[in-house]
């Protein structure tokens, strides 16, 4: 019989889930029917007792979960992460269609000011005192709120939340190997890890996919940006297909088989894991095949073929990404749904015994591995705010130049300023230039010199 359950709480389950016939029963009667049966077996009383209560029987098992991969902090996590997509994904639809407004937008020709319309000879008109106190102020909100700067740290922004979901998601599809793979995984049970680990994986992936057509390293660094998401994807379609494989075997604990069977989200993760392989061959075909058309293809063609080529990968890359966005968005809170619906049954199944809910070191981990994002947003709210300061005051909260940057550049383009301060230098020093202690000086030392090669010419004698 293997049921997980302890042998101590056994007796006091079955009597409390069977009729009151059975507890009329002493424990000698019941030692003694044991002994004397020729096949003393009861399994078929703890499986129809099963079928009678299975919540009193699930938290029977003291099923403890698995912390590390489906806790609070780690919930927690992938909420703040779901939240964040959001923003930035209204974010830069916003950006989109303003851009496609001011593409589309007639010019308007330039007219004179109100001031000088029906002036024959024009002047500049003297502001007001008034006038001139404003001005500053109007100067600095239009700072403040400048698009253009907006735009940058937006993008600045979402390279450090991109890079940060990526290591979430190759985090999760390493976890995911490692539960899935192991053969003694009788505590956290192979299944019900795989089942978070998966979540988690396909919603920081989807994460990534959603942002993917804003996101400033594809432009940055295209081939690395690229292979690495191929990576992550074609690793999470071999997760698929090994966790659908182990879920179809018999290799299970009992609250995964008897429990968590039963609980129709994780029927339906079942069902998401089954199709993620093609999704992610569909992908990689649709995706690779048009980069691949027009880095080989197109240099070998004609002008007119290449617009052609590239019209068409314009119209194709625009449905396809429009696609790609609207289902890895729904995809992102579809996971984070199942996330919840799992963690929701399996305390309920649990009972008190559930430690999922416990803030540990890993929980406290996954909260942390979002600092970096929160204080890029930090420090560009400060910068933002900074603009409403003096010049002076401002330019410390002002980022270094791109071509001041690095600690070697700086040291170089330092000792480069010297020499040529050196260089610079008058070669006759007048004593209007030069202070009457350092003239002083000068005159010790020609005096020590003097003295010195007189007596070096007297000893060569």
């Amino acid at each position: 019989m293997d049921w997980d359950l302890p042998v101590y709480r056994l007796d006091s389950f079955i009597s409390s889930c069977t009729d009151d016939d059975f507890t009329k029963y002493t424990l000698g009667q019941a030692t003694d029917w044991f002994i004397h049966t020729a096949d003393a077996n009861l399994e078929h009383l703890v499986d129809h007792t099963i079928k009678t209560c299975p919540r009193e029987f699930c938290r029977s098992l003291k099923w403890e979960g698995n912390p590390d991969v489906s806790g609070i902090g780690v919930y927690a996590a992938f909420m703040v992460q779901a939240a964040l997509a959001t923003l930035f994904l209204l974010f830069y639809i916003r950006f989109y269609v303003k851009d496609v407004v001011d593409v589309n937008k007639p010019e308007e020709e330039p007219t004179l000011p109100k001031q000088l319309q029906g002036n024959d000879s024009p002047t500049d008109p003297q502001p007001t005192s008034q006038q001139h106190d404003d001005q500053p102020a109007a100067q600095k909100a239009t700072k403040l709120f400048d698009p253009i700067a907006f735009r940058e740290t937006a993008d600045d922004c979402l390279e450090v939340f991109w890079a940060t979901c990526y290591v979430f998601a190759f985090t999760f599809v390493i976890a995911a190997i490692v539960f899935i793979t192991q053969d003694d995984n009788d505590s956290t049970g192979r299944i019900y890890s795989g089942y978070f680990t998966y979540l988690g994986a396909v919603n920081s992936i989807a994460v990534l996919i959603c942002l993917w057509p804003w996101f400033p390293g594809r432009h940055k660094y295209p081939v690395l940006t690229f292979s690495g998401l191929t990576v992550l994807l074609c690793m999470m379609a071999g997760v698929s297909i090994a966790f659908f494989r182990t879920s179809l075997g018999g290799n299970k604990t009992t609250f995964e088989a008897r429990c968590l069977g039963t609980v129709h989200s994780a029927q339906s993760v079942q069902k998401l894991v089954k199709g993620t392989p093609y999704a992610v061959l569909a992908l990689i075909v649709l995706w690779g095949g048009s980069l691949l058309v027009i880095r080989i293809r197109t240099p070998k063609m004609t002008d007119k073929g290449k617009d052609t080529v590239l019209t068409l990968y314009l119209v194709l890359t625009g449905i396809l990404g429009g696609f790609l966005v609207l289902t890895s968005f729904v995809l992102v809170w579809l996971s984070l749904g199942f996330f919840h619906s799992l963690r929701q049954h399996a305390e309920n199944l649990s009972g008190l015994s559930y430690a999922e809910n416990d803030w540990g070191f890993g929980q406290v981990a996954a909260i942390v591995a979002w600092v970096p994002v929160f204080g890029q947003f930090s420090a560009i709210v400060i910068r933002g705010l900074a603009r409403l300061l003096p010049v002076g005051a401002r330019e410390l909260f002002e980022p270094v130049p791109k071509d001041q940057r690095g600690t070697a550049r700086v040291l170089a383009q330092a000792l480069r300023n010297r020499k040529h301060q050196h260089t610079q230098r008058p070669a006759s020093i007048t004593a209007e230039a030069v202070p009457l202690s350092s003239l002083q000086r000068i005159s010790h030392d020609e005096e020590d010199v003097g003295t010195t090669s007189a007596g070096a010419g007297s000893h060569a004698q």
